[in-house]
């Protein structure tokens, strides 16, 4: 065993997930080895929570239960008093012909909403003016703004009042903007 690799065999072993040849050797390195016994040692204290239901160093497999506790831990729900709208959730609206919406939060309070603006191949969103500042923000594809390209990962703003070039798309595009509330169009 190279000494680099110590700490690494050392959080595999206490986890149960080295193969059975690398698990034998660790084993016997153990007891001779004391750097090695405090690695394993601090991993065990690292791990304790998922060791008190099952000890995985003790078999080659992690427990039965280990997949569902970690799924439980990370799909449990979000915090109190916040709002989330899961990828599966909500409605697809068409706006326009190839354009659909999908509304993720709107404030009545501010006349704001957000929402996930979808565009097919050749879409067209035609000129227009907001009333509060337009963000945008390019998840995927292309959104053409008048002869602006924007690609995934650009944002683009627009303040209250400016002229908004057409909106177009060669290839397609999903994007997330957040403006005021429309009631059927954009």
């Amino acid at each position: 065993m190279k000494d680099g690799n110590k700490d690494l065999q050392a959080a595999e072993y206490v986890l149960g997930t080295l193969s059975p040849e690398s698990h034998l050797a660790v084993a016997e390195a153990l007891e001779r080895d004391r750097e090695l016994q405090g690695l394993v040692a601090k991993w065990e204290q690292h791990f304790g929570s998922l060791l008190e239901q099952g000890s995985p160093q003790n078999s080659l497999e992690p427990s039965a239960d280990l997949w569902d506790r970690i799924e439980a831990a990370v799909s449990e729900e979000p915090p109190a008093g916040t709002f989330t709208v899961r990828a599966e959730e909500g409605e697809w609206i068409e706006i326009l012909p190839g354009v659909t919406k999908k509304i993720l939060i709107a404030d009545p309070g501010t006349e704001s909403e957000s929402y996930l603006l979808r565009l097919e191949p050749g879409a067209v969103l035609p000129p227009h003016r907001h009333t509060q500042l337009e963000e945008c923000y390019v998840l995927e594809g292309e959104m053409i703004v008048g002869k602006a390209r924007f690609n995934p990962g650009d944002y683009h703003a627009v303040p209250a009042g400016v002229p908004h070039p057409a909106i177009t798309t060669q290839t397609g595009a999903l994007v997330y903007i957040k403006s005021e509330i429309h009631e059927a169009r954009i």
